[in-house]
């Protein structure tokens, strides 16, 4: 994939006028070999409806951005990718900064929406320069200042499961994994309330025999009783469970 200066150069109207039409005209298909037209366009303007696609048979990266930071000051924050998207108006829509979609219709061995890894360097010692500061594969955050949100949900992380299909094997809304063997966890959920007043759960749904819920009084040491054990404040303690209502 190479940058066409000259293009670049030539073509008239305005900054997202030209970056389109260099865009536009960026071709290759999966394999390297150079092509023309619209089956050799890895990046492209226009709606998602006329997105312009690739067909490929092997491993396969079309748009590749690799950074290595060598230099950087206190406080400062870089990253191989930039992108932001701003409200200029009242919209009756949604807005995203990233959208990504994967759509399933054969087989496959895996499959994800979004995948990130954190990988650390074999045999080295690695430490941030704050005790506060994260390791994170993956990260999201709500700044809100002094806004006031008057309706709506607001949330650092949202998961929906929609659908009517059918799954036979697992199916979760959120699955966490320790993988066997792995070494290093202190917990498979960390909560942490610095304000110190915020409910660690919180349950919506009905309260009946038989739900998710069920607020009437139940046995204590009723017979296949147990507990999940838990850490508060770095002390282990057991919450108790009982095999019926």
């Amino acid at each position: 994939m190479t940058f066409n200066p000259q293009l670049f150069a030539q073509r008239g109207g305005t900054l997202s006028e030209k970056l389109a039409t260099v865009f536009d005209s960026i071709g290759a298909t999966h394999d390297g070999s150079a092509t023309t037209g619209d089956y050799g366009r890895l990046l492209g303007s226009g709606s998602m409806a006329t997105t312009k696609t690739n067909t490929a048979s092997t491993s396969s990266v079309p748009l590749q951005i690799k950074h290595t930071f060598t230099l950087m000051g206190s406080g400062e924050t870089a990253g191989a990718a930039y992108f932001k998207a701003i409200t200029g108006a009242a919209l009756g829509g949604q807005i995203a900064t990233l959208m990504a979609r994967t759509a399933i219709e054969h087989n496959v061995f895996d499959a994800y929406g979004v995948q990130t890894h954190l990988t650390f360097g074999t045999s080295k010692t690695i430490s941030t320069t704050d005790a506060n500061a994260h390791l994170t594969a993956l990260s999201a955050k709500v700044t809100m200042d002094t806004t006031t949100v008057s309706k709506g949900w607001v949330n650092a992380g949202l998961f929906i499961w929609e659908g009517a299909g059918t799954i036979t094997q697992i199916g979760h809304v959120v699955s966490l994994v320790n993988e066997a063997g792995s070494t290093g966890a202190q917990s498979m959920l960390h909560l942490n309330d610095d304000v110190g007043t915020v409910p660690y759960f919180s349950f919506t749904g009905a309260d009946a025999t038989g739900k998710g819920l069920y607020s009437h009084a139940i046995t204590l040491g009723a017979t296949g009783a147990g507990g999940i054990k838990v850490l508060i404040n770095g002390v282990a303690k057991w919450i108790p469970f009982v095999a019926a209502e």
